[in-house]
């Protein structure tokens, strides 16, 4: 289940980025993986957390 919520998430947030910042994703496939996979996880990670009004901050952690 975690590994399913974790696709959804990260699917759901990139066709919402893709939406509004027009890059050209295919010029580096590589790094758009590991920078939405890292994104994904730390958005959900944030969710899944108690709201301690602190969101920013995990997201630079990891």
């Amino acid at each position: 289940m975690q590994c399913f919520l974790q696709y959804l998430g990260k699917y759901a947030f990139m066709k919402r980025a893709t939406r509004f910042w027009k890059v050209p994703w295919q010029t580096n496939p590589n790094l758009l993986n590991k920078w939405h996979l890292k994104f994904a996880c730390a958005y959900l990670n944030t969710q899944e957390s108690s709201p301690s009004g602190t969101p920013l901050k995990r997201l630079q952690d990891g």
